[in-house]
């Protein structure tokens, strides 16, 4: 969720660290941008998990003071202050300049509604944010298949277009400075 909520929210004023002389970033010219994100499974909007996870038939309730979105934002749905939710909601703060992403979900998750990878996925495309879009078919929460084969499948891909998406984001400017001159 953190990594994801990074790669959201390049810029973002309303998530910026107060300024203090221990932590005056701006002096030393960092920036809060990531240059790019692997999401397996996210969590991106805490508006829409409740109800995808009824449709998705969720192995937990998001209708539950207890459930693990509630108890991240200490207040449960309806309960929560005004915009509250959506201040924790990774998708609130994408923008053009959101860092590209790769979203990894498996289409039969019953922990993490799928349909927030999709969301997440329309999101970034409506702000033509740079990104990819795996869903694998029959696996479940953690890459879980119903079989080892399925499982170990899975996570072979997973892997494989993880590394090819680092590749593609960090590796084609390093080959570029190696090129002698």
């Amino acid at each position: 969720y953190l990594a994801n909520l990074a790669a959201a929210s390049c810029g973002a004023s309303e998530l910026k660290a107060p300024s203090s002389p221990a932590t005056n970033l701006s002096k030393a010219n960092v920036s809060d941008c990531v240059q790019g994100a692997v999401s397996w499974y996210g969590v991106f909007d805490f508006a829409t998990i409740a109800a995808q996870a009824r449709e998705g038939h969720s192995r937990i309730s998001r209708d539950t003071p207890d459930a693990p979105e509630w108890r991240l934002l200490g207040c449960f749905a309806q309960d929560c202050r005004k915009g509250q939710i959506a201040a924790a909601s990774v998708t609130t703060y994408v923008t053009r300049r959101s860092s590209p992403m790769l979203l990894i979900v498996g289409d039969s998750d019953r922990l993490v509604p799928h349909q927030q990878t999709l969301e997440m996925a329309e999101t970034l495309k409506s702000a033509g944010v740079l990104h990819e879009l795996i869903v694998l078919h029959g696996i479940d929460h953690s890459l879980m298949g119903k079989t080892l084969a399925e499982t170990r499948q899975a996570n072979l891909k997973a892997l494989d277009a993880t590394f090819r998406f680092i590749d593609k984001l960090f590796a084609a400017p390093a080959r570029q400075a190696e090129q002698p001159r």
